[in-house]
């Protein structure tokens, strides 16, 4: 479904979230529905860095100053862009609105780092309207890991040799079986004001609300009870299997700007034993988007998988 014609320019991103508020898709239609990019950059002999959890945040940050070359005075200070079609930097840094009084519509990317041999791989995955600044997304990515991610000391440069665009419309919906299994392939902080668990109803309720934010940029509001959903959640939690490992804290920010905070999260497969089909689509959608808190900084990334009836 079309919801804005190919050429009638956008030219509020808080409007067209308001306008998607109005238009409520069920997960299973959202699903066959969803829109995103996957730009992926390949660095040769960087394999190390995905083993470093804090390297997708330095690239996030180096991909905001990139954009903030080719940004607004407006949106650098935190304001709607006023240009005919927003620049970059106010879709993907700038608060559009919010959720609840406690949770922000959540940003339309996601950053996952992957190896092939000694060579890295990084993925940067747009979703929903964000498709149409995928080519000003890829450049400045380009350009940030070449002009180098901050260290404790320097920057260090990456070489890029290569750049792929690949997009999708509509996931495949996951088999249920006798349930799906989730192994978790970077670590996922689930809090409860400062205090960190890993409580299985909270995280099924974290991929809703994160899912349910992103639906907005695809030009729909999720569709689905709370009080039902916080019931599922609940009986499913009770009957699901964590397999836990704590994973190493590491800390984030800038020891220059004293913004450094401690971060870190569980590693792990959960089980989950036949959710309905609505919370299965989540779970797919999930998988893409990530989910926990510091969703956008690469954390709670996992494989969604199938277990045999």
């Amino acid at each position: 479904m079309q919801e804005r014609p190919a050429d009638t320019p956008l030219t509020s991103l808080r409007a067209y979230l308001e306008a998607a508020r109005q238009r409520p898709l069920v997960p299973v239609d959202l699903l066959a529905t969803w829109r995103m990019a996957r730009i992926e950059l390949f660095c040769p002999g960087a394999a190390a860095l995905a083993k470093n959890p804090n390297a997708p945040a330095r690239m996030r940050g180096a991909w905001g100053r990139a954009l903030a070359e080719g940004a607004s005075a407006e949106a650098l200070a935190g304001g709607p862009c006023p240009w005919p079609a927003p620049c970059a930097y106010d879709l993907f840094f700038n608060v559009q609105g919010r959720m609840t009084a406690r949770l922000e519509i959540p940003k339309p990317f996601a950053i996952a780092l992957d190896t092939d041999g000694n060579d890295l791989i990084v993925s940067l995955t747009l979703f929903g309207i964000a498709v149409d600044w995928a080519g000003e997304a890829a450049d400045a990515m380009v350009r940030a890991l070449r002009n180098g991610l901050d260290t404790h000391d320097r920057r260090r440069p990456l070489k890029v040799t290569d750049r792929r665009v690949g997009l999708a419309s509509g996931l495949p919906a996951a088999e249920a079986g006798a349930g799906l299994l989730l192994s978790f392939v970077t670590p996922v902080a689930l809090r409860s004001g400062a205090q960190m668990h890993v409580r299985p109803e909270s995280l099924l309720t974290g991929v809703a609300n994160r899912v349910g934010g992103l639906a907005l940029w695809q030009g729909h509001a999720l569709a689905i009870d709370p009080a039902a959903l916080k019931a599922e959640a609940d009986a499913l939690g009770r009957r699901a299997e964590w397999q836990v490992e704590t994973a190493p804290g590491w800390r984030n920010g800038s020891k220059a700007q004293r913004r450094e905070r401690a971060m870190g999260g569980v590693l792990g497969t959960l089980m989950l034993p036949q959710p309905t089909p609505d919370l299965a689509a989540l779970l797919r959608i999930g998988a893409e988007t990530h989910v926990g808190s510091h969703a956008a900084l690469g954390m709670g990334r996992y494989d969604l998988l199938t277990l045999a009836s």
